[in-house]
């Protein structure tokens, strides 16, 4: 209709104001699409994504952009991707919204919520996605030589990038040792042995460990006894005791001064062989009962495992016990007894030579008491 036509039975002021509100209609009736927020999310979880109007239209879209290509999501409410976990929230004037459950890695990326009306328009925002440190590789446990070079491997994989921290934990725990994904320990020592960390942490859920035991072999090496020679009463029982670290734990035989030769496996009879382990750390204990002539002398301890043997020569002697010596007045007691005893008989000359003889050993008994005292 032509309001300018002077046919027209319009006045002046009611078309200007019906030509102002046709404007006014035509304006209020643009959709405006809201700017989305960027969000953050841990895999496993689930999110919505809101897409909001200030006056929406019919006509609409989701679509997604990862690095590869876009791939649109829904048209309107007809679902185009076939993923289990996306629907379709709310699909009305002023929202168009998703839900995507259980988030995983592979839905990072840009979302975008298009608008198809008289203008085409677009609100884009990005899905980031933390994934915790997930350990993908780790040195097995190991067991070498002393002097060989080993280096151990902890990798993991996350989002953020995961910091790999070290510990040696046993025999005693101590600071971080590196933050990379190898630890090179260079030529390993005995005390190189033990359990190592690795710890990976990106900040996202809790950090990840994992234990890797490195075994070191080295030779038998007998401490030094202090008692290399010992004495022992003879028809007494006799200790031997010999002390070895070694790995593999060592084995003892002990070589007598008679040339027998006892272990584990031919202790009998009055030789008994006991042995105690702790950690890298072997006693071995022999049993003698009743020490004879053939017990006394040099005794060897050997102890030995694949990689070599070591030794210890413990000098067994004999304890020579003094006879107790009574007291004098214990002897005069006995003397004076032995006298007050005497039996002379009919033939006096015999009676008086015993009490001679008796009072002759006293006397004597008495100075050598007085001469040692």
């Amino acid at each position: 209709m032509n309001f300018l036509d002077s046919g027209s039975k319009w006045t002046w002021p009611a078309m200007v104001l019906c030509i102002s509100l046709q404007f006014f209609i035509n304006d209020c009736s643009a959709a405006t699409v809201k700017p989305m927020k960027n969000i953050t999310v841990t895999t496993g979880q689930d999110v919505i994504l809101r897409c909001e109007f200030s006056n929406g239209g019919l006509s609409r879209s989701w679509s997604y952009d990862s690095s590869r290509s876009p791939v649109v999501i829904y048209a309107k409410a007809v679902k185009i991707l076939q993923d289990p976990n996306i629907s379709l929230l709310v699909n009305d004037p002023r929202e168009y919204s998703i839900k995507i459950k259980s988030v995983t890695a592979k839905n990072q990326g840009m979302y975008t919520c298009s608008l198809y009306d008289d203008n085409y328009q677009t609100s884009s925002m990005y899905l980031t996605v933390n994934v915790p440190p997930r350990m993908v590789k780790v040195s097995k446990d190991l067991t070498v030589d002393e002097g060989s070079r080993v280096k151990l491997q902890c990798m993991a994989e996350g989002r953020p990038k995961p910091k790999i921290y070290w510990r040696h934990v046993i025999p005693s725990a101590d600071g971080n040792r590196a933050t990379s994904d190898t630890l090179p320990l260079g030529k390993v020592t005995r005390g190189s042995a033990g359990n190592y960390e690795c710890t990976a942490d990106n900040g996202v859920s809790s950090p990840v460990t994992r234990s890797i035991e490195l075994v070191v072999r080295y030779p038998p090496q007998v401490e030094e006894n202090i008692l290399k020679t010992i004495k022992v009463i003879p028809n007494q029982d006799g200790l031997l005791e010999c002390v070895a670290v070694g790995v593999p734990k060592p084995v003892f035989t002990w070589q007598g001064p008679s040339g027998q030769s006892i272990d584990i496996g031919s202790a009998n009879g009055r030789y008994n062989l006991v042995k105690l382990n702790q950690r890298n750390i072997v006693q071995s204990k022999l049993f003698i009962e009743k020490m004879q002539i053939s017990d006394f002398g040099n005794w060897t301890c050997l102890a030995r495992n694949a990689l070599g043997s070591d030794e210890q020569v413990i000098l067994v002697n004999k304890k020579i016990v003094p006879p107790t010596r009574l007291p004098p007045s214990e002897v005069f007691a006995q003397g004076k007894t032995g006298f007050q005893q005497a039996n002379f008989g009919d033939n006096a000359s015999e009676g008086i030579h015993q009490h001679s003889c008796l009072i002759i050993l006293h006397t004597v008994l008495l100075i050598i008491f007085s001469c040692a005292s």
